[in-house]
């Protein structure tokens, strides 16, 4: 009988204390020495604020990709505005907010309008930002997104107004209203 041999290595992640589970009884302390071969202790995203511009451009390009834009960057006020922030949700919050910011922005660069954050934090007093749109436009931009998504499909199941969560003759209302070619 032929045997083929594995090599396998097992990474297992938490954000919890192990050896606190242990004492509690909520983790077994023989898979504790199993696993705990080679340790790689990494601090939290917002430990890490010099990541942040790095990790943001890696998301960008990902994301641009996917949704087929063509994002060049992000804005100084919006990197500085993601710095600021305590990030309770981690890299994955990260992500999440950079490829909203791709779905909603309508140029080439993120900018600190498209950045939603949800939790009050301390970026909003940052002066001298004037890269702003009025709130008309990025319902507009987004709308346009949502359409080109559903290759321009107002109503039924996936349609643009499912998705935005209005009803299909309010769609087509605001689409006439902003000129918007589907």
């Amino acid at each position: 009988e032929k045997r083929n041999k594995t090599n396998v290595r097992i990474i297992a992640a938490t954000n919890k204390s192990l050896l606190n589970e242990i004492e509690k009884g909520n983790f077994r302390n023989d898979l504790y020495y199993r696993l705990y071969v080679y340790p790689i202790t990494i601090p939290p995203l917002r430990k890490r604020n010099e990541d942040i511009e790095e990790l943001a451009n890696a998301f960008i390009k990902k994301y641009s990709s996917k949704h087929k834009k063509s994002i060049s960057r992000i804005s100084k006020q919006a990197l500085h505005k993601l710095q600021a922030y305590s990030w309770p949700g981690n890299i994955r919050e990260l992500e999440n907010i950079i490829e909203q910011a791709v779905i909603i922005c309508g140029n080439d660069v993120i900018k600190s309008q498209y950045i939603n954050l949800k939790i009050k934090d301390n970026s909003s007093n940052i002066q001298g930002s004037n890269d702003f749109i009025s709130l008309a436009d990025m319902e507009i931009n987004y709308i346009k997104e949502v359409l080109k998504k559903t290759k321009g499909k107002i109503s039924g199941k996936n349609g643009a107004a499912e998705i935005l969560g209005l009803n299909p003759n309010t769609l087509r209302s605001r689409i006439i209203k902003y000129g918007i070619n589907k």
